[in-house]
């Protein structure tokens, strides 16, 4: 996982995804950005709304049995 997670960063600032308004992003901030934008991380999306938990848990598989914990 870790060298998988170094590659992706790598990949990442070469293709200049590393900076945002002007600022350098810390490597858990870019790892976040990307997992927003659809790359796997090992990262856990956490909501304080159950109905936007609900919706993230759902969208992207609707027909696989998940688990939301609240």
């Amino acid at each position: 996982m870790r060298d998988y997670e170094r590659d992706l960063l790598l990949n990442a600032w070469h293709q200049g995804y590393g900076y945002e308004n002007g600022r350098k992003l810390t490597d858990f901030e870019l790892l976040a950005k990307l997992q927003h934008h659809g790359a796997a991380t090992r990262l856990i999306d956490v909501s304080r709304n159950m109905l936007v938990a609900l919706w993230f848990a759902c969208r992207s598989q609707p027909d696989k049995t998940g688990i939301l914990l609240g």
